[in-house]
């Protein structure tokens, strides 16, 4: 049985078939990268995984159990959490707030519990923010807003976290910083990561596995050097080909 298993899964809106047949299975404990051109489909297929979308066709199989037609609060309490290409923040809602409302999604928690404050406050630290505890999220740059996601959707105890392009906009520092982090999400929590990137290099030296997409369909999968050379890819993708 595959942690993650999606089959011939359709997305349609109107005339654009956005998401088309794709099948894969995921395999719990990696960090899976999922490539592909702009509009090729990925964060679609991130909306029907999560919920967000319904399937026009097809099934998505977490753990055993056929979530695709379920509400994406039910999709969260299964185990499976997200952050957003841009980010989305409560903006007037500090760091710690924040977080905690990753952890009212899991389960009804107001923030009052000692045990729950003390899971906020090692969250913060974890991805990087503590000194930004009580500080309103509309007063972060860019890399702290990505972090504060994460460390959002952490608080839900996810299995696993599907992670929207967020290397965007960093320098390389940041991006260093991100890669040790993506890392640690796996090593330490034991989450599997799904992840959406375009920085290539940067994914190369995290993702243990690629998914290509081009024009809504799986084009390829695999060890992220073979997929890489894929002629396949290099044209649509990375480049073209010299053919």
């Amino acid at each position: 049985m595959a942690f993650l298993e999606a089959r011939n899964v359709v997305k349609r809106f109107g005339g654009l078939v956005a998401v088309a047949g794709v099948s894969f299975d995921l395999e719990q404990g990696r960090i899976v990268g999922l490539i592909g051109p702009n509009g090729a489909g990925k964060t679609t297929l991130f909306h029907l995984i999560a919920g967000t979308f319904p399937c026009d066709q097809g099934t998505i199989r977490f753990c055993g159990r056929d979530i695709t037609r379920t509400k994406p609060y039910h999709v969260c309490r299964a185990g499976i959490a997200r952050t957003f290409q841009i980010t989305r923040p409560f903006d007037k809602m500090t760091c710690y707030e924040n977080v905690v409302g990753g952890l009212i999604g899991r389960n009804g928690f107001t923030g009052e519990s000692h045990k729950g404050r003390r899971e906020v406050e090692e969250l913060l630290k974890f991805v990087g923010l503590w000194e930004f505890m009580n500080t309103e999220a509309r007063h972060l740059n860019l890399i702290h807003k990505k972090l504060l996601e994460i460390a959002r959707a952490l608080a839900t105890r996810p299995k696993l976290i599907l992670l929207d392009e967020v290397l965007g906009g960093l320098n390389t520092g940041e991006i260093l910083k991100a890669l040790d982090l993506i890392r640690a999400i796996r090593d330490q929590f034991g989450v599997t990561i799904l992840w959406i990137e375009h920085v290539m290099g940067a994914l190369m030296q995290v993702a243990e596995k690629l998914l290509v997409l081009d024009g809504g369909r799986l084009l390829c999968q695999g060890q992220p050097q073979d997929v890489v050379n894929d002629s396949r890819v290099i044209e649509a993708y990375l480049g073209e080909t010299d053919d």
